[in-house]
């Protein structure tokens, strides 16, 4: 197992000025029972939320009982578009949500990493995301309590029929996307993007409606796509961000014991979080590969500074659309480069030392 490099968060709480956010046992008791609501978008056993569900159980136990929180997984309680919204009036009080769920623009920052070619890899993403944060440079998630900002791994490809090797293979497919930057390119490449959700991506494949799709490689075995892919091109793509957070009322409600356990919690999350996507990936990859026969490859180098070259108008996008919200979009870029610089060395270092 690699050595991780992970900057902890160290957030300033905040006090809010709304009610709510958790609710007391009627009865009177020596010990109060704090109960609080969780809810996220995808299922068990996805490795998102069986982290999340880990960080619930390990916050009762460390409290002995005092905090106890109810999972509600699956869109069960909230949808996903919805998942922001309703943590932010104190519908739920917790949630992990993929920050492209939402409206284009209603997170900025984090657009900018599902650009390819920005981060190099998911562990650098994850010290890059919490060194900015840290910096008070990320501030897309300024009106919340922010337990952890974690990549996801990075967004490929999977192809029913035909195998890409260069930018212009995709002319004449119909790729399933749903993030901006995403449907750009392709459109340059020549592809139609088509809008389909996560639940019928199988359903299109095996239909012919898509002849393939852009999601993370530990999609492949929840959902089934092992079975109407024949090639999964594995690159750097883009990384989603899979926020978690917690309504700031339902924070500062929170007894001062309970909000250290909380923020010891956080920080281990992120070991947990590297720890889980790289063993995810590896089955994923493992199994598609060695029992459905999915071909598993990459570009070649050449290619791949070629995509990304052709890619680079995106960040250009980007940096007009930062700006027009009033972030500092050039500072922001310059630091996330010395970021990579740095945390890529440091990986390298360190599995040099193994």
């Amino acid at each position: 197992m690699k050595k991780l490099f992970l900057i902890p968060l160290m957030i300033v709480f905040v006090n809010a000025l709304i009610s709510g956010g958790y609710s007391e046992s009627a009865e009177p008791a020596k010990v109060r029972t704090i109960e609080l609501k969780f809810a996220g978008q995808l299922p068990e056993p996805t490795y998102q939320h069986t982290t999340c569900t880990r960080w619930a159980k390990e916050l009762e136990k460390r409290s002995n009982g005092t905090v106890k929180v109810t999972m509600y997984h699956g869109g069960s309680l909230v949808t996903a578009p919805d998942l922001a919204k309703s943590l932010l009036d104190g519908v739920i009080d917790l949630a992990l949500f993929d920050t492209t769920w939402t409206a284009p623009g209603t997170f900025p920052i984090s657009e900018l990493f599902i650009i390819p070619f920005i981060l190099p890899s998911q562990v650098v993403a994850q010290n890059v995301f919490q060194s900015l944060y840290f910096q008070g440079l990320h501030t897309d998630f300024k009106d919340y309590k922010v337990l952890s900002i974690n990549p996801t791994e990075t967004n490929d490809f999977g192809f029913s029929k035909k195998k890409v090797t260069k930018p212009e293979d995709f002319k004449g497919m119909k790729i399933r996307s749903v993030d901006p930057p995403v449907i750009s390119f392709l459109k340059k490449f020549g592809a139609s993007p088509v809008s389909v959700m996560t639940g019928e991506i199988f359903t299109a494949m095996e239909r012919g409606v898509v002849d393939g799709y852009y999601m993370g490689a530990t999609t492949i075995l929840p959902f089934g796509f092992c079975e109407v892919i024949k090639y999964s091109l594995e690159d750097q793509f883009g990384n989603c961000t899979h926020v978690f957070l917690m309504n700031k009322n339902a924070w500062s409600r929170l007894p001062k014991n309970i909000q250290a356990i909380i923020n010891e919690l956080n920080h281990e999350f992120q070991y947990w979080w590297v720890r889980a996507v790289d063993e995810a990936v590896k089955k994923n990859l493992d199994v598609a590969a060695s029992k459905f026969g999915v071909q598993v490859y990459s570009f070649t180098p050449e290619t791949r500074a070629r995509f990304k070259k052709e890619t680079r108008y995106l960040v250009d996008e980007w940096k007009e659309m930062a700006k027009g919200k009033g972030l500092p979009a050039e500072k922001i870029l310059s630091e996330v480069e010395k970021l990579v610089n740095t945390y890529t060395h440091e990986t390298l270092a360190n599995m040099a030392l193994k």
